[in-house]
Parts: C-alpha cells; sequence; structure tokens
C-alpha cells in the first residue's frame, strides 16, 4: 500500500509539465498591480503556478509533499531563469504553514483542502495580502468517480466564502460541469499592522 506522498510520486514523476490554472491567469491584472511580499503557494505539485507568479517577476515560494514535483519544479525553474524556489512539505503531517519576515504578499492554494490550516492562512499574510484559493466542491455534476474521492477533500458550498472571516472577499464563485466542480475565492487582509 501507498502513502499519501508515495501517490503523489508517482502522478508527478513523469506527469507532461501542466499549465497554470485559468482562473489565476485571469488574475494577473490584480497580481501585476503589485504584491505587499513574496508570494507562497502550498501544495503546488509541479509547481506550474508557481513559477506562472514567478513570471511576473514576484519572487514566490513553492511548496508540496512530493519531492518528485519539488525536484521537477526546481529544474523548471532554473531552466525558466525566474525567481520561484521549493521546498518539501507535507502539510498534511503538521508542517504548519511556512512563515515569511513581514509576512506573504499573496498566498496561492490550488486543488488542496486541509481543513486544519484554514485559520491560519490568514495570520501568516501580509497587511494588503492576498489569499487565492481554488479546490474541489460538493457538487452532483462531479459524479461518481471524480478526483478527489474523499468527502473531506472536498468543500460544501458556500464554505471558501466565510472560511476567512478576517479577510475581505474580492472575488468568489463557484462552478460546475460534468466530471468537476471547484470553488475560488480570492480576498485581502486589511492593510494593518502585525
Amino acid at each position: 500500500m501507498t502513502t499519501g506522498t508515495e501517490e503523489w510520486d508517482q502522478r508527478h514523476g513523469d506527469s507532461p509539465w501542466p499549465r497554470p490554472d485559468s482562473w489565476l491567469v485571469s488574475l494577473s491584472p490584480v497580481l501585476a498591480a503589485g504584491l505587499a511580499g513574496p508570494a507562497l503557494d502550498l501544495a503546488c505539485g509541479l509547481g506550474q503556478n508557481t513559477l506562472w507568479v514567478a513570471g511576473l517577476g514576484v519572487t514566490t515560494l513553492g511548496v508540496d509533499a512530493s519531492e518528485k514535483a519539488v525536484r521537477r519544479a526546481r529544474e523548471e525553474a532554473r531552466r525558466r531563469e525566474v525567481p520561484a524556489s521549493f521546498g518539501v512539505a507535507d502539510l498534511e503531517a503538521g508542517s504548519g504553514v511556512p512563515e515569511h519576515p513581514g509576512g506573504w504578499g499573496a498566498i496561492l492554494v490550488f486543488h488542496f483542502l486541509h481543513r486544519p490550516l484554514l485559520a491560519e492562512l490568514p495570520t501568516v499574510l501580509a497587511p494588503e495580502g492576498l489569499l487565492i484559493y481554488k479546490t474541489h466542491l460538493v457538487h452532483a455534476l462531479r459524479g461518481p468517480g471524480a478526483r478527489p474521492l474523499r468527502p473531506a477533500f472536498l468543500l460544501e458550498p458556500g464554505e471558501l466564502l466565510t472560511a476567512f472571516p478576517g479577510l475581505v472577499p474580492l472575488s468568489y464563485g463557484e462552478w460546475a460541469r460534468e466530471g468537476e466542480a471547484y470553488s475560488a475565492l480570492l480576498a485581502r487582509r486589511p492593510g494593518q499592522s502585525r
């Protein structure tokens, strides 16, 4: 039996290079306007979103539990010559969200849900920092067999919008089509001293 990390190592080992998330790309005017500090991409996988943000000139750190994914992402960052670095961290095993002096200018979370971390995210954002979060949603259109399979990895309708009461929502949406359903939130931490 493989562990969760071994499963992700197998998935990322030889998979084709993914494109950045289209919803993230649609936020490029917001990101290009400037961030309050560097960006953090949690459970980054192969780092396609990390690398895309770094390509905007934003210093970005991607973390993932898969050593193979992190190794491939580091190689790709060197090849692209972008300000991205990567580290191995198993967020579900209690490693916690990495902190940065002064806070993160943006935190990205895509296709990952570990509810014990939700309360921690606003505390490591810089004042005026952005939370950019998109993950899977419970919905009838997902159908049987759609990934992720475990209910613990699926948001309930409206859950993401109410998960961060100290942040100001800038954009929120839920959408579904055959085989998939998502919830996405762009929110800002109010500008205050830490």
